[in-house]
């Protein structure tokens, strides 16, 4: 009669346990992936052609993607709005709508898909006057079924409105 088995009796409940930890693990990961995940981020800038900007009344645009990076599931974005800070207000009190785009809202995004929203330039730059310290507070906000997106300006999306702020604030004049 033998009191300790062979080796492999005491190996066998220890890689069941670690099996059945990595199954659970790559189920919540891969559940996780599958979920619509909506993704927003500076696009750049972008120019009206001549006579778009007379019916816009708009020199440009600061152009914001929202993609869903999901792999199986769509979402529903029902708002894009940019929140300007104003003078002596910690609390944005300026909302500003897209002046462009290819789609109402609200929208369904599929898996995969990039809308692309313009906010009118000017209207960004006469509200900050240029200064730094209200460009670096802007935030972008994305409301979509699976949750919200907040976004700030790119640095170099910023220094662009700066550069061309005094030009519209001559104008006023």
């Amino acid at each position: 009669m033998e009191i300790v088995g062979p080796w492999w009796n005491d190996l066998l409940p220890i890689v069941a346990i670690v099996l059945s930890l990595g199954t659970l693990i790559w189920t919540i990961w891969d559940k996780n992936r599958s979920l619509a995940r909506v993704t927003a981020k500076t696009d750049g800038l972008s120019w009206p052609y001549l006579d778009e900007a007379d019916a816009n009344g708009s020199k440009g645009f600061v152009n914001i993607a929202v993609k869903n990076e999901g792999r199986v599931d769509s979402t529903v974005i029902s708002s894009i709005i940019m929140e300007i800070p104003m003078e002596k207000s910690k609390r944005p009190i300026m909302l500003v709508q897209p002046a462009t785009s290819s789609h109402d809202l609200p929208q369904k995004i599929e898996p995969g898909a990039t809308f692309v929203f313009g906010f009118d330039l000017e209207q960004i730059a006469r509200a900050t006057r240029g200064d730094m310290s209200y460009l670096k507070r802007i935030r972008c906000k994305v409301r979509s079924g699976h949750g919200d997106v907040n976004l700030p300006l790119q640095r170099d999306t910023r220094e662009y409105i700066a550069h061309f702020a005094p030009e519209w604030k001559a104008a006023e004049m």
